[in-house]
């Protein structure tokens, strides 16, 4: 198999556990090796055997590998799954055998959980120090359902503070990069992308936000799914859609200093 990453470990762990002869190859190996041929097919079959090749021919020099220990595997699922749903999972998944690294997952899972509530402290301590307009304007965009305290703050933060600033809801939109670029020269005409010439890190959290609203709120996730309807949009074009939208609501919201209402049929 390709070294990839971390992602080759839990197969190669289980695969070793289960008895296997496994190499990793470096990717680069593979790539030169498959350069050789002139076409420029690319599939997982083609792949695959092109792997197969590069292992017939190479199989004297390379060296086969086995993990160190052997210890009950782990696995990794959604935040949603309950405890059962692990459980189960846990059963018959392919995970990686061995107990440092077992060890280190419990390290980063704790760290992560003090990264959190280190977090969570630091955003009542922003929240805090908001003045009185600031804070309204945080009660505003946490009135639509997806928009957290904290995302609301980084997103005011990131703003300037004051939606004033900006002559109209296009020239926010400028501001975080999302606004549409076209290269065209001549009679050709490039694709259209994103200009991400504005603030990378509003641009982020208008993307996470974004994502929260199609998730939780109706008005968005019926725009989000009217553009990815048979196909009309791919996912990430569909999703700066909603984003525009999104953010032509919040600019008109905290300009008129009003509360979101959701739509009623």
């Amino acid at each position: 198999m390709e070294s990839t990453a971390c992602y080759h470990i839990p197969l190669f762990s289980y695969l070793t556990a289960q008895g296997y002869r496994v190499a990793i190859i470096n990717p680069l190996l593979i790539n030169h090796f498959a350069k050789r041929s002139l076409r420029k097919t690319k599939t997982d079959r083609k792949d695959a055997y092109t792997i197969a090749q590069f292992l017939m021919r190479e199989e004297e020099t390379l060296s086969v590998q086995a993990p160190a220990h052997r210890s009950s595997s782990f696995c990794s699922a959604r935040p949603r799954a309950t405890i059962k749903t692990l459980m189960d999972a846990a059963v018959s998944s392919v995970g990686v055998t061995s107990p440092a690294k077992d060890l280190i997952i419990r390290q980063e899972a704790a760290s992560l959980l003090h990264l959190e509530q280190q977090t969570q402290e630091t955003t009542k301590l922003l929240i805090n120090l908001c003045d009185e307009n600031m804070k309204k304007d945080m009660n505003i965009l946490t009135s639509i359902k997806g928009i957290g305290e904290k995302t609301a703050l980084n997103f005011l933060i990131e703003m300037g503070g004051d939606a004033k600033l900006f002559k109209n809801d296009k020239k926010l939109i400028a501001a975080a990069g999302l606004d549409p670029s076209t290269y065209q020269s001549g009679k050709y005409k490039g694709k259209s992308r994103i200009s991400k010439k504005g603030n990378r890190h509003l641009r982020r959290v208008i993307r996470l936000m974004t994502r929260r609203v199609i998730t939780f709120n109706e008005l968005f996730r019926v725009h989000y799914y009217k553009w990815r309807k048979d196909g009309l949009l791919p996912y990430k074009m569909a999703v700066l859609a909603t984003a525009h939208k999104l953010i032509r609501v919040i600019y008109a919201m905290l300009i008129h200093q009003t509360y979101f209402e959701q739509r009623r049929n």
